[in-house]
C-alpha cells in the first residue's frame, strides 16, 4: 500500500461553457488556478463523447467506443496529478441517454467529450505531490508514491 495524506485543501466549484472540450477545458480550469493535485467530481451532458477501458491481458487501452448524440452525465469522477511534468486529468464518465423506450449506459475512461453543460467540483490537494510514472507491473502510468 502507498498513501499520502493531504491537510491543506481547497474547492473551486464552476461551470464550463456549451461546446467547451473535455477533459482540456477541465486543465485550463486547474491551470487557472495553479491546480496539479486533486479530484474531480461533475455531472452535466455531453456530446461527441469517446470512452475506452484498459485490457489487462494487452496492457493498452482499447479502441473508444464512441457516441456523437447527447449524453447525461450521470457521474465523471478522477483525478489530477503530473505527467511527465505536466498537469493531467484521469477521468471515468458513466453515462445514459434513451433510445427506444429504454435507458442505454455508457462507461469508460474518459478520452473526449464536447460539453452541453458541466458543473464541476475540483478539490485541490496543495500539499501534495501526485506524480505518475511508468508501473511496469500494469504497464500503467501510476502515481508514485512512499510506501
Amino acid at each position: 500500500m502507498r498513501t499520502a495524506e493531504s491537510t491543506k485543501t481547497r474547492t473551486i466549484v464552476g461551470r464550463l461553457e456549451r461546446g467547451d472540450k473535455l477533459p482540456d477545458a477541465l486543465l485550463a480550469v486547474a491551470r487557472a488556478h495553479g491546480v496539479k493535485a486533486g479530484r474531480l467530481t461533475a455531472i452535466g451532458g455531453v456530446t461527441n463523447l469517446k470512452v475506452t477501458e484498459y485490457d489487462i491481458h494487452e496492457n493498452r487501452y482499447t479502441p473508444p467506443l464512441e457516441r456523437a448524440g447527447m449524453t447525461e452525465v450521470l457521474s465523471l469522477a478522477g483525478n489530477l496529478s503530473l505527467r511527465d511534468g505536466a498537469p493531467f486529468f484521469h477521468l471515468h464518465l458513466c453515462g445514459s441517454w434513451q433510445e427506444n423506450g429504454e435507458t442505454r449506459i455508457i462507461a469508460g475512461h474518459l478520452v473526449e467529450a464536447e460539453t452541453f453543460v458541466c458543473e464541476f467540483h475540483l478539490v485541490a490537494y496543495d500539499d501534495v505531490a501526485l506524480v505518475r510514472d511508468l508501473d511496469p507491473k500494469t504497464g500503467l502510468a501510476l502515481w508514485d508514491l512512499p510506501g
